[in-house]
């Protein structure tokens, strides 16, 4: 089966089937702080030691969770790096056993998805490969990366990163390395040749431009120019410490007016004693305008995500009376200027009461879902509907006259009536629906409208199941075979 896999269980005690189960697969249990291939750890050891385990070495990291830990971390567990992954508690133990097995060996952990470069844990790797090398970090970072979210969404946006990857990959020197370490950000790290690290940097930054922008887009009109911001740092000691130093200098370019490269050992000079000031300060108003840009971004989706929710009945997802309200007036006005006829189909469900008492409010939600559907799809073609309230819909249908808006309003009921309706509890319930229909009159004010569709529907519901004006009969026609 091959070599022991180390695993440093840091979860709740291990039980004696699982414990049998790990010894057949060739796990080994080593000690907290022993070297290993896996670490496992649980919510109860979040956040503290989990990300202590996490940022301490190279090893992917399990997390085990129950149903109701994933609703607490739901968070969380969303951004959790790529070394790490999440497994069930309850997963069977020969299960548990194979998980380990395959994450201790995945070749695809230092790998990022989208890219196909390496990732933060290639990084790290590479860097321990060569401690004690005079190594030369270089980071760099796309300038105005949510504008290109913005005006050509989110999949430009990818396709973006992803070109501007293999840009760097085609300047990168031999032996190198390149990494995305987060969204827009990549790190460059190569053993120090003959070439100055700064010129190294630019030399990269603007290959990395180079078409990025065009080629990625995907769109024909796309003038948005792709740049990117470069810190590089050099030398060969604390080889960690030497991309943070990158980062430094990188945050300074970005604050310096973006499209640009700093160095680190260059700031420092020309600081003197106040470098860790400026650096503070070119953190701070990269920090602001970053938060300012993520505001206005933000600001906007959200506007437009509030106003669908304050449009939108939550239990129906049909629009609801207050967007009724403004589309209802839209179509009178469309209605006089094109000269074109309007009709509203008012809905109300048959004895809907009777299914919240004699059932349970659950069952009389459930039926109000069943007759939106059911109302929505057969008046898709011919209009849109509402919820008006309680167990009120409006089918708003522009271009039909009375005659035949009542038509399609008993169609409506009768698509109604012959769907015997079973609810969660496997209950089949007979639901029935009566509708007035009016037609709108020219000049006539919205609430007189919607009173003579209200006076409609209640004569309707004095009969239940029907429609009011009742429909025509119409004489079958002869058939021509």
């Amino acid at each position: 089966m091959g070599e022991s896999l180390r695993v440093r269980w840091l979860a709740a005690p291990l039980a004696p089937t699982l414990v049998q189960q790990l010894a057949t697969e060739l796990v080994e249990l080593v000690p907290e702080g022993g070297d290993c291939d896996v670490v496992v750890v649980d919510p109860a050891t979040w956040p503290t030691r989990q990300l202590a385990a996490a940022s301490g070495g190279p090893a992917p990291i399990m997390m085990l969770v129950s149903s109701d830990d994933e609703r607490r971390l739901a968070v969380h567990l969303a951004r959790l790096p790529e070394s790490m992954v999440v497994e069930s508690r309850s997963a069977h133990p020969a299960l548990l056993a194979r998980r380990l097995r395959q994450l201790g060996s995945a070749p695809d952990l230092e790998i990022d998805p989208l890219t196909g470069l390496s990732n933060r844990r290639g990084l790290q790797r590479w860097l321990r490969r060569n401690e004690g090398r005079d190594v030369v970090a270089v980071e760099l970072d796309v300038d105005q990366m949510k504008q290109v979210n913005d005006l050509w969404g989110h999949d430009a946006g990818d396709r973006t990163l992803t070109e501007i990857g293999a840009l760097l990959e085609q300047h990168i020197p031999l032996g190198g390395l390149i990494c995305r370490i987060s969204g827009d950000e990549f790190v460059v790290v190569v053993l120090r040749g003959e070439t100055e690290p700064r010129l190294l940097a630019e030399y990269l930054r603007q290959g990395a431009e180079i078409g990025s922008a065009d080629q990625a887009s995907g769109h024909p009109s796309a003038t948005l120019s792709v740049q990117l911001s470069a810190g590089v740092s050099s030398g060969r000691y604390d080889l960690d410490g030497l991309v943070q130093q990158a980062h430094i200098a990188l945050v300074a370019a970005k604050a310096r007016g973006r499209n640009r490269t700093m160095e680190y050992e260059a700031m420092r000079e020309d600081a003197l004693g106040s470098f860790e000031e400026r650096a503070f300060e070119d953190m701070t108003l990269v920090a602001a305008q970053r938060a300012a840009e993520t505001i206005a971004s933000g600001g906007r989706r959200m506007f437009s995500l509030l106003r669908d929710e304050a449009d939108t009945d939550a239990l129906t997802s049909l629009p609801n009376r207050r967007y009724f309200n403004k589309k209802l007036a839209w179509e009178m006005r469309m209605s006089t200027e094109q000269q074109t006829p309007l009709s509203v189909i008012w809905v109300d469900i048959d004895n809907f009461g009777q299914f919240n008492k004699r059932f349970s409010y659950a069952v009389g939600d459930s039926v109000l879902r069943h007759v939106a559907q059911t109302v929505s799809r057969h008046a898709s073609e011919s209009g849109w509907v509402a919820r008006w309230g309680g167990e009120e819909f409006a089918v708003v249908v522009g271009g039909l006259r009375q005659d035949r808006a009542v038509e399609l309003a008993e169609r409506l009921r009768a698509a109604v009536e012959v769907e015997d309706f079973v609810p969660e509890d496997r209950r089949k319930l007979h639901v029935t629906i009566s509708a007035g229909v009016a037609e709108w009159i020219v000049g006539e004010g919205s609430q007189e409208f919607v009173e003579r569709i209200s006076k409609a529907v209640a004569a309707a519901k004095e009969k239940r199941n029907s429609v009011w004006p009742p429909p025509a009969v119409r004489a079958r026609p002869e058939s021509t075979v």
